[in-house]
């Protein structure tokens, strides 16, 4: 940028320019021309964008007796909805208006009128429904504004115009800017009569074109272009360069990912944020997408009722509330008297809940009957509850005065306010040293909260429901872009770019479709825009005006380089070509857009070994360890030896494990009283039914399985489908061949295999009349007896049993191993076992005889080489089958499934 005319930048000079990021570009680069000037103090530069232009030109001339008040962005799109949704309750053929996307359009309707002076002669010569209800919200606009002795920002210059104006300043500058509307125009005018000098200025690089490249597809282009940013910038540190894109807004967060992958490929996003990148995206992020903004939201949700189990889960593990200690001394005595919990401690207990959604009072309550509890969180719950139902009172209580359930703005706001301290609540990880970007991020939030009290000026009170609404929008709404030290590389799109001089510029996504056709006004036509100059009014306008944008853009940089993609994701088989903007000839076509760039030299490492357990090393997990050792040796070395844990989320309703737990309990009650299949044999039809049904009144009055109150409400729904199942199943013990007794039922032990201990539940113990022995286990989901056959055992628990029933009886035989299936329609055992003990003889049964005997003969040598590879730390991924991988919590840590994507 010139030197010069930097320097001529004096005090009483204004300076306007199109961008907020424009503004302190032009800042930065006159503080660093001072700075060789050898200053230590000087004035900054007057440089804003026109809407603070304006309302500070508003300010100095408002009449000193004058009561108007100057509406916030905000306030103005509240006062808009009022109005569109009293008509759309008014009018029947409104009923069904979306009224967000028609605040929109009527405000940009509103909004070009007074910027393109638009009088309302020319709407109402506009036949139409549209215009005439355009007008009435117009007119109620008007009203509400004169009622409350308000202004609103597009009407300031028509309050101006040909005004005698007060101003401190001798010089209006406009400073890159492509398009001046009518009313900056009058603005102009009125300030040069009154004698002030006005003119226009922007940078004049004069840049030349170094390169025209054609790309495959839209992401290769993207990665090419920061690859040879990336180039650049090893070659020259010095170097400034600016990547457009244009609809980057639409792909901000792919694009971001490609940026960090491409110069920082071991960094994760924070870290790249705190080491300082080398690249800087000039657009920012809704306040609703940032993580600590959704910890608040979240945390309002509970203060307003019940929230998921997910959500609750979230919060507990959220950095951004300091009542939560990693320490396990926060449960006893902590360092930190505010970290009343220790984090892990709750999660996990969390997890053992199994409700989809939780109350603060029904979370205390389920604490207060944990057997580990913490007597400060509970104190803390206690608080909360409180504060909580402080918030419900007042809401009652204006609900018996007014009517209806609401607080002003104010209360609102203050409520939250106390709602978030209590938890501890912040934008930074920590609170006492904020980082810069942290501490932007907190006076963002408190600008928004200052915005949701400013309602109060339209809207004396509101609802709980009604409340969250506008802040969640006005968050949606509000972007967030800390300002941050200047980085070499700028990421933006056409727009904001305008006016910044870079020594390298690139330009995407310049194809056929560039520039993007006009959107038309909803309620303004094309013929009242043209006649008042604005530029969108026409195909032809439009192109003038983006070629304008474009070669002004091009003027920022020395040397220029343009791309586009040959196909994009939507239309990948239609092949495009160079913008109109630009000839056609000349485009370089690049093969790939990831053309190898020695970027760095890794080597790949497998290790499959961990550490030897050590006899001192306590292990948990029992029989899950053989079976997650036989199925993936990774697995059991992650669960048992790393005791990693994946998050559990659960159902609503009565999930898989509470049916079969259901059913296993109704059995054992059942077995409890019958004890034989001889006295089963007594039962008629009838009287089986009755019974099977006592059982599942009895297990629902008791709550036996201790269901939450929605599970048990459910389970009495199900008794008609109980009662169906469980009378096929006995169905089927009596059809079994040999008379059995059922002699154990929950037969509870301990034993050990190669040095692994374990302990078994065993559901079910049969003996035949020889005194042979069955082991059962029932299962309402699919089993095959095939997971107990061959070299890597997929389900080794019943064989475990089998092993463990020989140490409890030696005397007696054990006859066989088998899961009860109980699935309607198709209850059956799945057995290995000696012939004719489940089912009358036959081929069939003779061969799984044969196999029975194999198998269970090699088990203890299995077992004890599982529990061998186990204590040496083999922890290969070496999954038993491919469906293995489907329900593992462990994938992203494996990478299997990457893995087997890169391979095919």
């Amino acid at each position: 940028m010139d030197k010069d005319w930097l320097l001529s930048l004096d005090p009483k000079t204004i300076v306007v320019v199109p961008t907020n990021s424009l503004a302190h570009h032009v800042a930065e680069l006159y503080s660093e021309v001072q700075l060789e000037q050898g200053k230590d103090v000087w004035h900054s530069p007057n440089v804003l964008v026109w809407s603070d232009f304006i309302k500070s030109l508003w300010s100095s001339n408002r009449q000193a007796d004058s009561v108007s008040v100057l509406l916030s962005p905000s306030q103005s799109d509240f006062l808009w909805t009022k109005i569109i949704e009293q008509s759309a309750r008014k009018d029947e053929q409104l009923l069904l208006l979306n009224v967000p996307q028609t605040v929109r359009a009527v405000r940009s309707s509103w909004q070009k009128m007074y910027d393109w002076c638009i009088d309302e002669h020319s709407l109402e010569a506009e036949l139409g429904d549209d215009n005439k209800q355009l007008l009435i919200w117009f007119e109620a606009y008007r009203a509400e504004l004169s009622k409350r002795n308000l202004v609103d920002l597009a009407q300031l210059p028509s309050l101006l115009f040909e005004s005698v104006l007060e101003f401190d300043f001798t010089k209006l500058q406009w400073f890159s800017y492509d398009l001046i509307t009518r009313a900056q125009e009058r603005i102009t005018e009125t300030l040069e009569q009154q004698g002030v000098a006005v003119d226009k200025a922007r940078p004049m690089a004069q840049g030349t074109c170094f390169a025209k490249h054609v790309y495959n597809d839209e992401r290769s282009e993207i990665i090419a272009i920061f690859e040879q940013a990336r180039r650049q910038l090893l070659d020259m540190p010095n170097q400034k360069m600016a990547i457009v894109i244009p609809d980057l807004q639409h792909r901000y967060q792919e694009v971001e990912e490609i940026a960090r992958d491409v110069f920082y490929p071991h960094y994760s996003p924070l870290e790249v944020r705190q080491n300082g990148a080398a690249y800087r995206f000039s657009l920012g992020h809704p306040l609703l997408d940032l993580a600590p903004i959704n910890t608040a939201l979240c945390l309002i949700d509970l203060l307003r009722g019940a929230i998921s189990l997910s959500d609750l889960k979230l919060l507990f593990r959220s950095v951004y509330i300091s009542k939560f200690s990693d320490s396990a001394r926060a449960d006893s005595v902590s360092d930190d008297s505010s970290k009343i919990i220790n984090r892990k401690s709750l999660l996990r207990w969390l997890g053992e809940q199994r409700v989809h959604r939780l109350s603060l009072s029904k979370l205390k309550s389920l604490y207060e009957q944990s057997t580990h509890q913490s007597p400060d969180f509970i104190e803390f719950l206690q608080h909360a509850l409180s504060l909580q139902e402080q918030v419900h009172a007042q809401l009652s209580e204006a609900k018996e005065v007014h009517g209806f359930a609401s607080l002003s703005f104010s209360d609102w706001q203050k409520t939250f306010d106390d709602w978030l301290s209590l938890w501890g609540w912040s934008t930074a990880v920590n609170a006492d040293q904020p980082s810069s970007h942290e501490y932007q991020l907190q006076q963002r939030w408190n600008a928004v909260n200052e915005q949701l009290i400013g309602l109060g000026m339209l809207q004396k009170t509101a609802g709980f429901a009604r409340v969250i609404d506008l802040f969640k929008k006005s968050l949606n709404e509000t972007l967030f872009l800390p300002k941050a030290s200047s980085a070499p590389i700028i990421v933006s799109g056409a727009l904001e770019a305008i006016g910044r001089q870079v020594d390298r510029l690139f330009i995407i996504g310049m194809h056929q479709d560039f520039p993007k056709p006009v959107a038309l006004d909803a309620f303004i036509s094309k013929r009242v825009l043209a006649q008042h100059g604005h530029p969108h009014a026409s195909v032809e306008k439009n192109f003038d005006y983006q070629k304008q944008v474009i070669g002004n853009l091009l003027n920022c940089a020395d040397e220029y380089q343009l791309s586009y993609a040959r196909a994009s994701e939507s239309t990948p088989d239609i092949e495009r070509v160079a913008s109109p903007l630009f000839e056609q000839s000349g485009w370089q076509h690049q093969i790939d857009g990831k053309q190898a760039l020695p970027i760095v030299t890794m080597e790949s490492y497998q290790d499959s070994q961990g550490p030897v357990l050590a006899k001192s090393e306590l292990v948990r997990g029992g029989a899950r360890i053989f079976e997650n050792q036989s199925n993936c040796a990774f697995r059991a070395f992650a669960s048992h030896r790393l005791r990693l844990r994946a998050e559990q989320e659960v159902d609503f309703g009565l999930d898989a494990l509470d049916r079969g737990n259901i059913v296993h309990h109704l059995l054992d009650t059942l077995w409890g009283d019958l004890k034989s299949q001889e006295a089963l044999s007594h039962y008629s039809d009838d009287k089986l039914k009755n019974l099977i049904e006592k059982h599942i009144r009895r297990a629902i009055e008791t709550n036996a399985l201790e269901l939450v109150d929605e599970k048990l409400s459910l389970l009495k729904h199900e008794c008609g489908r109980l009662k169906h199942l469980l009378f096929e199943w006995m169905q089927s013990e009596l059809n079994r061949p040999h008379a059995f007794k059922v002699v154990s039922r929950e037969v509870k032990g301990e034993s050990q295999l190669g040095g692994v201990p374990y302990r078994y539940i065993i559901d079910r113990i049969d003996e035949l009349p020889d005194g042979r022995l069955l082991v059962i286990d029932y299962k309402t989901g699919s089993v095959s007896r095939n997971d107990w056959i061959g070299e890597r055992i997929k389900s080794p628990q019943l064989p475990l049993y089998a092993l463990s029933i020989d140490e409890l009886d030696s005397e007696k035989k054990l006859a066989g191993i088998s899961f009860a299936k109980i699935k309607r329609w198709s209850c059956a055992y799945e057995e290995l076992a000696e012939d004719g003990v489940f089912r009358a003889s036959t081929k069939q049964t003779q061969v799984r005889a044969d196999l029975w005997r194999q198998e269970s003969a090699t088990w203890q040598d299995k077992f004890e080489a599982l529990a061998q590879e186990f204590q040496a730390g083999h922890a290969q991924v070496n999954p038993i089958e491919k469906a293995t991988c489907n329900y593992c919590e462990f994938s992203a840590l494996c990478r299997v499934t990457q893995l087997r994507g890169a391979t095919q």
